[in-house]
């Protein structure tokens, strides 16, 4: 039998999925352990105006995510949501 590890066409990396993923990033980096605001600010700070997400034919930059992010909370709290709350 053999390692599908090894039979991969995505260029030599161990998985298959890993074929998707732009040159220097890797599926195993270490993860944050923090709160999602926090998250998203030091993702503004280093990142700024380069694309936080990519789908079809538009982008939206860690910037505009932001304020997005920002107006829905700002949005929510108006409606009478309590800060903290869970909203699913």
């Amino acid at each position: 039998m053999t390692d599908s590890r090894r039979s991969d066409p995505g260029g030599g990396r161990p998985h298959p999925w890993e074929a998707s993923y732009p040159a220097g990033v890797a599926w195993d980096a270490p993860i944050a352990t923090t709160t999602l605001p926090r998250l998203l600010d030091d993702a503004v700070a280093r990142h700024g105006g380069k694309p936080a997400i990519e789908y079809r034919d538009r982008r939206i930059d860690y910037r505009t995510l932001a304020a997005a992010v920002e107006r829905t909370a700002a949005g929510l709290l108006a409606l009478g949501l309590p800060k903290g709350e869970t909203v699913a």
